[in-house]
């Protein structure tokens, strides 16, 4: 195949006469000769003179940038104020060429003298005709310098005398080493930039690493064409039309493909970023892909699945706020504009706004049952994997999250609606309403071990919402790539406010009882409130709700990024998170849109939390200058059976100035009667109605829901209550009635009731109780960390009188109080211990994000780390790196380094090459610290993978076409060499092409 290097002047009768000339004469020419120019005169320091040599060694290491089959010739020469052949011309088709070319570089003397770049490439001229260069080849000059020019002839007369020789010089490029305060990159340009040409230009580096992961693109680079520029955080389109959140991590994928032709090349860029025409810091960014690069293919918005198939950034969380212009800058070559991104196209640019954002406040409560003899009940680790998990689906940068356990005691699996139930008066009794003054948005979610299901009815769910909106969940916790995966976060979306994804006209309705429901894809079900769905289209001869439009072209196509497994999520693949359809969901566009409006408005920033509302509003109990007593009266309506259940009702005190939230409507009523059935109260209300996932997803016949509405109505206390009744206002019909006992019941608390240093990691809360009646009893637990002016709810509906607390979902504190009441189902009693006690502070909870465990990085490739870290006290006050090779890396929850020695002018140290242990240990303010730890390779060039032909880092059909055009040769003369010698004898042959088939690692091997 005809090199896209050639000159196009000759077109296609140039290649054939070029082809024509290999056949019938001895001498065989390579298609490119490449020179390096380097400066050795006496302004080069000692750190210069290795980065030149260093950086072009591993260049020639590199098999991607100079091949072994004959493709590429190869000089170096030395300036200074005179100059040499340090490396004569030669053709590199052996790994024995490319190694006589490294053992000169490394070789290499010092001249020191003056600055003559000049005698450089006059000698470069003379070389190449004296070899007898032709003019159909492709020639680059590459130098290297770090100071301006001060002997000699001048740069512009000599490479003018080499564009003028037979040959034709085609390409000119300086790599300048900044040198300060001798040798700025502006100092490069003055010096240097009206002489480069033919895709060359003038480029800055501080380092080997960066020498030597540019030179190949810089020197030898081919014409890119940039087809799109996306900037995403969970899901976007090639118009980046999804709104960005400020502070939220950020990755910005560029589509990079050949100019001309379909051979696959070696593509390098960076990334500059500008805010009102200033430069950010770190500024321009070099790719996060293997050594900074990737091979670029034809059709690359084809195959945006893969996340290797596009050059990748990861912006700096400086870069995170504002309006940010981000531009991509070729190395070598040219680079052709071809992308849709705003606002103007074709420009190589775009700019985008992070629009200020809101910190998501969520109750994660571990749901804890025991079930024939096993506790089932998520781990801490568990719940941490559900924040990050949030994180990544959701429009916000930080999860405001707090931790509980609900104790079911011992259930054969517990009923959906009874833990919405229990997880309510929990949040009712925290005082989380969201009423001025209190202003709490924290929304409840429990949190069922993936060994555990969830009952509805005489069947089973995948969780269950108390409302559209609502504010509590439940859910099943699946890991995985499962249909479950992000469950919370579609039971979650129900209590935000966000419906299935439902769309009348385009799939119909269902009519269950007296209710006409709107049908979806995957036959999930929503009223005839919600929205129409617009992403509903035929995907692989399926209708399905999707994450974004299906039929509107490339440009507005949207893909997610799951952030917390760096991978792309696929349109074809993956579904709306609010729908049914599996095997995958991710928030949609349209829902994405939904929760960021939430976020932003109902849960700003401004509002309270649980503590500081009661902070504000309460003094504890014996302060009160008066207060009122109340009983939330609570149960669970069957709608079509006319049915009620109740649930012991409990009681707590406001202060006379203050009402609690009431539910809206009047579909019910609620009538409260004296002993002789006198009318004392009645309460019209419309229970909210539970909403439901499914287990699987894609379910084969319309989810026909059991219609369950949660009923928690305050009233005021009234010595003279006997009896409480709930009738359907429309037919009067009486759907239950919950009568007095005889007696109220006692509770006295036993431990700690005073006095005690609680030892971590749990304790036992004990308690009696006693019931006149005999009946049965439930209890709600309550925890105060300030000696009574605040409550926490640890537990409500609970049978036994010993609960197990994991102190870490408590506060640390010295004014510990715990308060119990009991109910009879009727009546209530409590009681508080007689003095405080000291629950200890906990270690904090941190793993490692970034990097994963055994990843490998090259080159120029930034080494991000992340952590992820979390504490009961919300207080971790330092969270520090370190490696085995090159000790403290540096601090904070997300840094980066890279390859190299010394440290980045950030303070980060960068790390040598080799493998690294790192550990991450975070410490909280009392100096309890944990760590995690990973391992990871670090070095200079791609490590080579057998069969990988084109050194992408994967085996794809490219690499396959690769070995097919190598048929029956020997691996001496050929690019991919050993590498590709998949059984070892030396020749490329029919079972190698198999054999690389089998290793492919990218699914659908045969036809990407």
């Amino acid at each position: 195949m005809c090199s896209s290097r050639r000159k196009a002047h000759h077109g296609l009768s140039g290649c054939l006469l070029f082809l024509f000339s290999l056949i019938v004469s001895p001498l065989v020419f390579a298609k490119t000769d490449l020179v390096f120019i380097v400066d050795g005169s006496g302004s080069i320091s000692a750190t210069d003179w290795n980065i030149q040599r260093q950086g072009i060694v591993s260049a020639l290491q590199d098999p991607l940038v100079v091949p072994r089959d004959g493709e590429i010739t190869v000089t170096v020469v030395q300036f200074a104020s005179t100059a040499r052949i340090e490396f004569p011309y030669r053709v590199i088709d052996s790994e024995a060429d490319a190694q006589a070319a490294i053992n000169a570089v490394q070789s290499m003397s010092q001249y020191s003298g003056s600055t003559g770049p000049g005698y450089g490439i006059a000698l470069a001229t003379n070389h190449l005709i004296g070899n007898g260069a032709l003019e159909e080849d492709f020639q680059s000059y590459c130098m290297s310098t770090d100071g301006s020019p001060n002997s000699g002839p001048s740069v512009s007369s000599t490479i003018s005398s080499a564009q003028s020789a037979a040959f034709t010089l085609d390409r000119f490029s300086v790599i300048a080493i900044e040198d300060p305060p001798f040798f700025y990159a502006a100092d490069a340009q003055s010096n240097y930039g009206s002489q480069v040409f033919g895709g060359g230009a003038v480029f800055v580096v501080n380092n080997f690493t960066q020498f030597a992961s540019f030179v190949g693109s810089l020197c030898l680079g081919e014409p890119l064409k940039l087809v799109g520029m996306e900037v995403t955080q969970v899901i976007q389109d090639l118009e980046n039309k999804v709104a960005l959140v400020e502070d939220k991590k950020t990755l910005v994928r560029t589509y990079l493909e050949p100019a001309t032709g379909t051979d696959p090349v070696k593509a390098s860029a960076r990334l500059k970023g500008t805010r009102n025409g200033v430069e950010l810091a770190g500024s321009p960014l070099t790719a996060v892909n293997s050594g900074g690069s990737i091979v670029a293919k034809p059709d690359a918005l084809d195959r945006r699945k893969n996340l290797s198939d596009s050059l990748n950034f990861r912006l700096p969380d400086s870069w995170l706020s504002g309006e940010v212009t981000l531009e991509l800058e070729g190395v070598g070559g040219t680079l052709d504009c071809k992308e849709s991104a705003g606002p103007t196209a074709n420009d190589c640019k775009t700019t985008v706004t992070f629009n200020s954002g809101s910190d998501f406040e969520v109750k994660l409560v571990k749901v804890k049952y025991e079930n024939g003899g096993s506790t089932i009940v998520p781990s801490s680790a568990d719940i941490n994997e559900l924040e990050r998990r949030l994180l990544a689906t959701y429009p916000t940068a930080n999860i405001d999250r707090t931790t509980g356990t609900l104790d079911l005691g011992s259930v054969n699996h517990p009923q959906a609606g009874d833990v919405n139930s229990s997880l309510e008066t929990m949040r009712f009794l925290d005082f989380c309403w969201n009423i001025f003054p209190f202003n709490c948005k924290r929304l409840y979610y429990g949190a069922v071990d993936q060994t555990g299901q969830l009952r509805y009815g005489t069947g089973f769910t995948g969780g269950l919402a108390n409302d559209i909106p609502g504010s509590v969940s439940t859910g099943v916790i699946r890991d995985g790539n499962a249909y479950g995966r992000n469950r919370h976060g579609h039971e979650i979306g129900h209590t935000i406010g966000r419906h299935h994804a439902t769309n009348a006209a385009l799939v119909g309705t269902v009519v269950s009882g007296s209710t006409t429901y709107e049908k979806g894809p995957c036959n999930s079900v929503a009223d005839s409130a919600a929205p129409n769905f617009p992403n509903i289209f035929n995907v692989n001869g399926a209708q399905r709700a999707t994450i974004g439009p299906m039929n509107s072209g490339q440009d507005k196509l949207v893909f997610g990024w799951d952030s917390q497994r760096n991978s792309v999520v696929d349109p074809e693949q993956t579904f709306a998170m609010m729908s049914y359809c599996g095997p995958f969901r991710w928030p949609s566009d349209f829902t994405y849109e939904g929760i960021r409006n939430f976020v932003n408005g109902a849960a700003s920033a401004s509002s309270l939390s649980v503590a500081s509302a009661n902070d504000a509003l309460f003094q504890p109990t014996q302060m009160l200058s008066a207060t009122q007593a109340w009983i939330l009266v609570r149960g669970i309506i069957d709608i079509d059976a006319e049915s009620i259940v109740f649930k012991p009702v409990v009681s707590f005190e406001l202060d006379t100035g203050i009402t609690p939230p009431y539910p809206t409507g009047n579909d019910y009523v609620l009538i409260v009667k004296d002993q002789n059935g006198v009318e004392l109260n009645r309460y019209p209300f419309t229970p909210p109605i539970m909403s439901g996932d499914s287990e699987t997803g894609n379910e084969v016949s319309p989810e026909t829901p059991i219609e369950l509405g949660l009923v928690n109505i305050p009233v005021m206390a009234d010595a003279n209550t006997a009896e409480y009744v709930v009738e359907k206002q429309s037919n009067d019909a009486v759907l239950g009635s919950l009568v007095a006992s005889d007696n109220a019941p006692e509770v006295t608390v036993v431990y700690p009731n005073g006095g005690e240093v609680l030892n971590p990691p749990d304790a036992d809360f004990k308690w009696t109780g006693l019931d006149a009646d005999g009946g049965p009893l439930t209890y709600t637990v309550q925890f105060s960390e300030d000696g009574g002016s605040t409550w926490e709810t640890l537990v409500t509906d609970y049978t036994d009188t010993t609960l197990n607390v994991t102190l870490s979902d408590i506060a640390q504190t010295l004014n510990g109080l715990l308060r119990v009441q009991v109910s009879d189902g009727f009546h209530t009693a409590q009681d508080t211990s007689d003095s405080t006690f000291i629950t200890p502070n906990t270690p904090p909870s941190c793993d490692i994000v970034n990097p994963l465990d055994n990843s490998s990085f090259v080159g120029v490739q930034p080494i991000v780390f992340d952590a992820f870290v979390s504490d009961a006290e919300g207080d971790v006050s330092n969270v520090q790196w370190s490696s085995n090779l090159d000790g403290n890396i540096g601090n904070g929850e997300s840094i980066i380094s890279e390859l190299g020695s010394g440290s980045l002018p950030s303070g980060i140290r960068r790390l040598r090459e080799g493998t690294h242990t790192i550990t991450m240990t975070c410490s909280d303010s009392g100096g309890l610290t944990d760590s995690s730890s990973v391992t990871i390779e670090v070095s200079l060039i791609q490590r080579q993978i057998k069969g990988d032909a084109d050194n992408d880092g994967d085996i794809d059909m490219n690499d396959i076409n690769l070995l097919r055009q190598d048929l029956g040769n020997s691996i001496d003369g050929i690019s991919c060499g050993a590498k590709c010698d998949m059984n070892d004898d030396a020749v490329i042959n029919a079972l190698d092409m198999r054999l690389a088939a089998i290793a492919c690692t990218r699914p659908g091997c045969a036809i990407d």
